[in-house]
């Protein structure tokens, strides 16, 4: 196909009715799911000379949006299936986690799924975000979705990413893990017409209201001719690394139902409506590091768990249990560390507070308006030393899934005297 800086590349060729492996990256993770779909290029091509004008720059909004329209339709119509064929019997991996471009070291996981529209699967990405199953979020702990390691040397890398199997979602790369590529095996349609394709990768993240997208050029080609073996193959299929998987039984790491993805504002044609998700209470995890005790350095508020910027919210770290966490992270340039979303946001789209500048609060999480700031704002008004709270809910939120723990101190989840089905963050008694 045409690249962008001229010239053309030959794409791969893929067997109607074969099967063919994927893979992506995330600089930064957000969790949530992604999909695979093909377009026919001159159906793509089609879209373009039947909605836009010669100059695509001059087209009027009804315009783009009907060609936009044209080309999601055109992918939605050949979403691609996963590939688990023999999966469960460790005879091959069905989705797996890559160290760098090293195809001998990686760790098999078991894949989790999601029904979009009209019952196509979407993949969760098999790495929760930092703290994101921890504070109370859909999902399942890291190790809640290993079944088993190329090499010794595979999970040596993955324990100092990640951390050991008592290790939930606060491993040192939770958040970046830019080392580790994500692979998949998919379908090829049988039933499709042979020729020129595009391949479309979309990634919906759940812990920020971001939707990502990629494409590659493929061509369909005829199916394979039997005894002929499809190029799909890994580590485990012969191809010269010489190591057994080992299989992995996590025993300490906690566990957590799966639940649907959250959506995304992404002004595309969304593939499902996403019903609440249904959360229960996390242990509370266990600090990777001693405290800091550098003044200068992170610190963390007595009993806290979350995430806190540092030097004026261009870096970030991790806090469990009043404790800091792993390494100090730096956001990337034009960024800055957005407490609200919990991840490195748009430098205009943040509004940093100082670290530690303490303020009065009447919810006992966020800092009143500065024409309320005195302790008698109000009867509820409390002192907060260290400023506006994270991860915990305000004073007469609902704390009916969390429960006990979950509302900001000193506030108490009341269910009534018989205990029922509704909590709420009340002042103590």
């Amino acid at each position: 196909g045409e690249t962008t800086r001229g010239g053309t590349v030959t794409p791969p060729t893929w067997a109607r009715g074969g099967v063919q492996e994927t893979a992506w990256n995330a600089w930064v993770n957000h969790a949530g799911g992604h999909v695979y779909m093909m377009c026919k290029k001159s159906e793509f091509d089609a879209c373009r000379d039947d909605f836009l004008p010669a100059d695509p720059f001059r087209a009027t909004q009804d315009q783009q949006d009907s060609y936009l329209q044209c080309v999601w339709d055109c992918f939605e119509s050949n979403t691609l299936e996963w590939d688990d064929a023999n999966s469960s019997a460790g005879e091959a991996w069905a989705q797996k986690l890559q160290f760098r471009d090293d195809k001998c070291t990686y760790v098999a996981m078991e894949p989790t799924t999601k029904a979009g529209k009209d019952g196509r699967l979407w993949r969760y990405t098999p790495i929760p975000d930092s703290l994101q199953v921890s504070n109370g979020g859909e999902g399942k702990c890291t190790w809640d979705s290993v079944r088993s390691f190329s090499s010794p040397e595979a999970r040596e890398k993955f324990v100092a990413s990640f951390g050991e199997d008592d290790v939930c979602d606060w491993g040192l790369d939770q958040h970046a893990p830019s080392d580790w590529h994500v692979f998949d095996k998919v379908k090829v349609p049988m039933d499709v017409e042979e020729g020129e394709y595009l391949l479309s990768w979309r990634w919906d993240a759940y812990t920020a209201d971001q939707m990502w997208t990629n494409c590659a050029d493929v061509t369909v080609g005829p199916p394979l001719a039997e005894g002929e073996s499809s190029s799909a193959t890994g580590a485990e299929d012969g191809d010269g690394c010489g190591v057994t998987p080992s299989t992995s039984s996590p025993t300490g790491s906690p566990t957590k139902p799966t639940a649907t993805p959250k959506p995304t504002s992404s002004p595309e044609k969304q593939p499902s409506a996403t019903p609440k998700p249904t959360q229960h209470p996390v242990a509370t995890p266990k600090p990777t590091s001693a405290p800091v005790e550098d003044v200068d350095g992170p610190s963390c508020p007595t009993g806290y768990t979350g995430i806190r910027p540092l030097d004026g919210c261009t870096k970030y770290h991790h806090c469990v249990n009043g404790q800091v966490a792993g390494a100090t992270h730096h956001c990337a340039a034009g960024t800055l560390f957005d407490v609200d979303y919990q991840y490195c946001n748009w430098a205009n789209l943040v509004e940093c507070d100082v670290a530690g500048e303490g303020c009065y609060s009447n919810n006992y999480r966020d800092c009143n308006h500065p024409d309320f700031q005195s302790e008698d704002a109000s009867c509820q008004t409390i002192w907060l030393p260290e400023g506006r709270r994270n991860s915990c809910i305000a004073l007469w939120g609902e704390c009916t899934i969390l429960g006990e723990g979950s509302c900001c101190e000193p506030a108490v989840c009341y269910r009534g005297d018989d205990g029922g089905s509704y909590g709420q963050c009340v002042p103590p008694s």
